[in-house]
Formats: C-alpha cells, sequence, structure tokens
C-alpha cells in the first residue's frame, strides 16, 4: 500500500510548479503534510516487523521524497520558515534534537516549525538565529 501512495505522490510531484511560482506553495505543502502521515504510518509498520525488509525498503522511499521536495521547497523564494531550516539541518547533517539545542528550544519547535505548524515570535527569533548560524 504504502508503494503505490507514494506512487500516486511522485506522480503529483512532477506535476507541480517551478519552486518559484507563487502557486508552487500551497500544492507542495499539502504532498509534504501526506508524506509526513505516510512516513508515520510506514515507520509504525516497520515497527511491527511484519514483512519488514520491504515496509523498511518503502519506508525509505517515502523519506527520500520528502527530503527531496522539502529540499526543493526551500530553495523557493516562498519558502517557509521550517522548509528553510530543514534545509539547513540537512546541510549542516544535524537531528532535530541537536538542531533544538543550538537554537534552544524544544526538539518538538523543530519539528513543528518543519512541518509548518504555528510558532511562537520567540521560536521564530530562535530559529531564524540558528539559520543565520548555519547560513540559511
Amino acid at each position: 500500500a504504502t508503494t503505490l501512495a507514494l506512487e500516486a505522490i511522485r506522480a503529483r510531484i512532477a506535476l507541480l510548479p517551478d519552486p518559484a511560482d507563487p502557486a508552487f506553495t500551497a500544492p507542495a505543502a499539502g504532498i509534504l503534510d501526506e508524506l509526513r502521515r505516510l512516513e508515520r504510518l510506514t515507520a509504525d509498520a516497520a515497527r511491527t516487523g511484519m514483512g519488514a525488509a520491504e515496509v523498511t525498503v518503502a519506508l525509505a522511499g517515502v523519506r527520500t521524497a520528502y527530503r527531496e521536495l522539502m529540499l526543493t521547497a526551500a530553495r523557493s523564494p516562498h519558502a517557509s520558515i521550517g522548509q528553510r531550516l530543514f534545509a539547513a539541518r540537512d546541510r549542516a547533517r544535524l537531528t532535530e534534537a541537536e538542531a533544538a539545542t543550538a537554537a534552544g528550544v524544544a526538539p518538538e519547535t523543530i519539528a513543528n516549525a518543519e512541518a509548518g505548524q504555528p510558532l511562537s515570535a520567540a521560536e521564530v527569533t530562535a530559529i531564524d538565529g540558528l539559520l543565520t548560524a548555519l547560513g540559511g
């Protein structure tokens, strides 16, 4: 099921407009939300151990598609703070926990930012400081 869902998502990614186009942002965000949900479901299935090798391969595919789309979205002039944060963390090879420590926020704040959830002004300031430090 994950493989079929991922194929459908990849087909929709291929149809997205150029990241510089303002019409890219909303559909890309929707697809990223779907990929986050699919990743959670697939990771849960991988932890049960049933068909673990196949499920693990599918999970890797979901995570790869998510990473690629987040990095593409981060290059957009309309990128969210969370997308820019993801790209900066990826370049620096930082985990969410490491980025949170560096920014002085909770790890959940990093996850929430990258998921497009609302942040407090203090959280935005802390993440902006981290982005500046990471050159992103």
